[in-house]
């Protein structure tokens, strides 16, 4: 053989030798941006916001916040970016967009076709949040939008109280959640103003959503609260590992939201399933056409035992969510008024232990 043929053989071995290499690494890389989507999709949120402006201009003149503008990433330093200017709550502020979702996204001189035709405009917290997040943070999962943005100081946690119960004609509210941990405001603030309102009667009950075992405990130390909302369903059981133990071991309530995973355990999924534009289903690994078909024939082993109940899979669910140990409710959507009686009936269902033990089995298939 030649020393022709040998250099290029070794080229040749090198070279495949860094392709499998750079499979393996591109494949790390997927799965740790799947992890970080799936993450990011679980404390997904949505956020009713008024678009007062926008417009494509360069970050100097943008309005952002300096820090953003100082610490771009190296796509955005000489490209014009979509910039909006939108009302979240009672405050104004301006926010990145993602390109593709800017053109959806209705300006004020369009509110009134927006409401007329809502379905044109369908968009995602997300998409106006992603790159704002990764130049502030540089990451693409949490903190996530509210710990930028969301501010739960004591004048504001009061002044909504308050004009949420002038909106809703009522001298009180039952159950009153710190719908989000915020990282920029003490908690010790945060929970004096709760404890304010408790004491003038304007709350009865004071909750959280979305917080761990740490966040939990202390949260313990400034105030008597009751319960927890977090994610939870057959097949997002990360909550179960210490959220869900702490509040059984404190005597504090577990609602759960999402019982029926955005729609996956209703058994209507199909794999060809097409989302409308912004729908982050799109994009998360429960929603991927391998995983709703997985999802289904576990819901078909199990869709006898509904019609035995005389219940929908739906109903099925609800009930082994509500009997799951240390879940207090499950809070589910609804679309109608039909749909909301459809789900209200789950409570009717009676399982056996033999029952959640056989549809446990079947989970064990699944996860």
């Amino acid at each position: 053989m030649s020393t022709l043929s040998i250099v290029l053989l070794v080229i040749l071995v090198v070279l495949i030798i860094a392709c499998v290499v750079l499979y393996f690494l591109g494949k790390k890389a997927e799965k740790k941006q799947a992890e970080q989507q799936e993450q990011l999709d679980a404390v997904a949120q949505t956020v009713s916001m008024l678009i007062i402006d926008k417009g494509k201009m360069k970050l100097k003149d943008s309005g952002l916040p300096q820090i953003v503008i100082d610490n771009p990433p190296k796509y955005l330093r000489r490209s014009k970016v979509p910039v909006v200017k939108a009302k979240v709550g009672p405050r104004i502020t301006t926010l990145m967009c993602d390109a593709q979702i800017y053109p959806l996204i209705p300006v004020k001189k369009e509110v009134k076709e927006f409401k007329e035709n809502p379905d044109k405009y369908k968009a995602h917290v997300g998409d106006v949040s992603t790159v704002l997040r990764v130049a502030l943070t540089g990451r693409t999962n949490t903190p996530d939008m509210y710990e930028i943005m969301q501010v739960l100081g004591k004048e504001s946690i009061i002044k909504e109280c308050e004009d949420s119960l002038r909106r809703l004609k009522t001298d009180y509210i039952d159950l009153y959640q710190i719908h989000w941990p915020d990282t920029t405001t003490p908690m010790s603030e945060t929970f004096e103003a709760v404890e304010r309102l408790i004491e003038q009667g304007k709350v009865r009950y004071a909750g959280v959503c979305n917080y761990d075992d740490h966040l939990l405990a202390e949260a313990d130390q400034y105030i008597s609260w009751v319960s927890d909302q977090i994610p939870f369903s057959m097949v997002n059981r990360e909550t179960e590992k210490k959220t869900i133990p702490w509040c059984v071991q404190h005597g504090k309530s577990v609602l759960a939201y999402s019982p029926l995973e955005r729609g996956l355990l209703t058994g209507k999924m199909t794999p060809n399933h097409k989302f409308a534009p912004g729908d982050h289903r799109a994009h998360h690994p429960f929603f991927t056409a391998e995983s709703i078909l997985r999802t289904n024939a576990f819901l078909e082993k199990i869709r006898p035992l509904a019609h035995e109940k005389g219940a929908s899979l739906s109903q099925l669910v609800l009930r082994w969510t509500i009997d799951h140990p240390g879940i207090t409710i499950a809070l589910v959507g609804a679309r109608n008024p039909e749909q909301a009686v459809s789900n209200a009936h789950a409570t009717h269902i009676i399982l056996k232990r033999d029952e959640m033990d056989f549809i446990n089995k079947q989970l064990e298939v699944l996860l």
